[in-house]
């Protein structure tokens, strides 16, 4: 059964979004309907509309719009409880939410274990690697347990940025971010600005931020409170080697390499960006560096939604609107305008 319905935007190949009227879903027994309000774009959904490739695996059409996944983007998700199925109790018709939008399966090994973010059988929002729709469309069904209602002092708008932000304190989380840490963050996108929003929150002395961006350079440092910026290439040989955390959120062979060389002896790599990285590990090796992987979150969402209705600066990064009716434009401003942080796509108003 469809969990997508009303307009929806769904993808038939590259830089090929079509607007299609479906069927509306109906919520089974511990779901809710929701009708969705803002989306924002992630990086693995540019991915998806420009390329038709993540992590590795290429996708073809028209074979892709008859699975579960169909085609159809969007994880960074919020909107308005419109019905519940029968067993739901704690939210009701009218509750603005917000979607986790990986549903693990909580019986294997991982889930019992805590890391319920490396389930096998986890069904994610608008993933082709777990084969599940998502959010780009005017009406969506989701199990009403991963749905969290939202403060009277959060937008849709700022709960579109719930997603991401879970993503940058995982990272934090894994890092081992405490009190008096030195921190380097490795690209100043949403995930990039978010860790350094997070490592603050959880007590960095120092955190700077080294990008190719000067704009977005400054925006942190200006609104989030970077200690320092760092414009690659020129400012290379300005950085630093005593960082005790560094985290890389660019994807980018270089990035990672940088993050290598300026992390101090027995310091901590924290990998979130997805790419085909490769770096020479030798120098890692030799100085005892902690090097961790990030996938996504686990148990981290209730504390960015908590964050975000905490700071409320974190609405200032998204800088870009779009109907749904504009979607392909929504896209193109997402990759192609220097001046986009976080775009969002209002499939209802």
């Amino acid at each position: 059964m469809a969990t997508f319905g009303g307009l929806t935007a769904v993808l038939h190949g590259v830089e090929d979004l079509r607007l299609e009227q479906h069927p509306h879903p109906t919520p089974n027994t511990n779901d809710v309907l929701i009708q969705v309000k803002s989306v924002g774009i992630c990086g693995s959904d540019l991915s998806y509309y420009f390329k038709c490739e993540i992590g590795g695996h290429h996708f073809q059409f028209p074979q892709v719009n008859e699975m579960r996944f169909a085609g159809v983007m969007g994880h960074e998700a919020s909107g308005v409880v419109t019905a519940v199925g029968s067993a739901v109790s704690h939210l009701q018709v009218g509750d603005r939410v917000v979607m986790e939008p990986g549903v693990p399966c909580m019986s294997c090994r991982d889930c019992t274990g805590g890391r319920y973010n490396l389930c096998a059988n986890l069904r994610f929002l608008g993933s082709f690697l777990s084969n599940q729709s998502g959010a780009l469309c005017e009406y969506i069904t989701h199990p009403s347990n991963w749905c969290y209602r939202l403060p009277e002092n959060i937008s849709f708008d700022q709960a579109a940025l719930v997603e991401p932000l879970a993503v940058a304190i995982q990272a934090v989380k894994r890092g081992r971010v405490t009190l008096g840490d030195k921190v380097l963050i490795t690209g100043a996108g949403p995930v990039g600005i978010l860790s350094l929003v997070a490592a603050k929150a959880n007590g960095a002395s120092h955190v700077s931020l080294v990008d190719i961006n000067p704009e977005r350079l400054g925006f942190a440092k200006q609104t989030f409170g970077a200690n320092n910026t760092f414009l690659l290439p020129q400012d290379s040989d300005a950085i630093p080697n005593d960082y005790t955390v560094t985290i890389e959120c660019s994807g980018v062979n270089s990035s990672l390499q940088l993050g290598i060389n300026h992390t101090r002896r027995g310091g901590r790599l924290v990998l979130v960006g997805t790419g085909t990285l490769q770096a020479e590990l030798r120098y890692a090796q030799l100085r005892e560096l902690d090097i961790m992987g990030v996938f996504r979150y686990c148990g981290t969402f209730g504390d960015a939604l908590e964050l975000v209705s905490r700071v409320e600066a974190l609405k200032q990064l998204v800088t870009h609107h779009f109907e749904l009716k504009d979607v392909n434009a929504a896209f193109h401003a997402a990759k192609y305008d220097p001046n986009t942080i976080k775009v969002l796509i209002h499939p209802t108003q």
